[in-house]
């Protein structure tokens, strides 16, 4: 699997995020608090959903997980009420490539 591009919308410190992954290596270099555990976060999350927080992982704490991760930012007129992840990756089986893309969106309803 080859990873091609990341998009993020409003997950953690990315309002509006899209990451191009260079097609011979990628390294993530910055400083503290940059996102680059963000970026590592958000592929994990987006190919495994609650299976990324391990086996025995509450639907009420997945939950929690996924509110906390939504993007805020003290100089928002409104609370954002939702986020999402999309991964484009390339998988290739016997010599043929295809190309597939996954998304994990959600929503603030409530307390849920």
């Amino acid at each position: 699997m080859k990873i091609e591009t990341l998009q993020l919308q409003n997950f953690r410190k990315f309002e509006d995020f899209t990451f191009r992954f260079h097609p011979q290596f990628t390294i993530l270099i910055g400083e503290n608090g940059f996102g680059k555990t963000t970026i590592l976060e958000s592929v994990r999350l987006c190919l495994y959903g609650p299976l990324s927080l391990g086996l025995r992982t509450k639907r009420s704490d997945y939950e929690a997980y996924l509110k906390g991760k939504i993007h805020r930012n003290k100089n928002d007129i409104q609370e954002k009420k939702s986020a999402s992840v999309g991964l484009e990756f390339t998988y290739a089986k016997r010599g043929e490539k295809t190309i597939y893309y996954a998304q994990r969106t959600w929503y603030v309803n409530g307390k849920s």
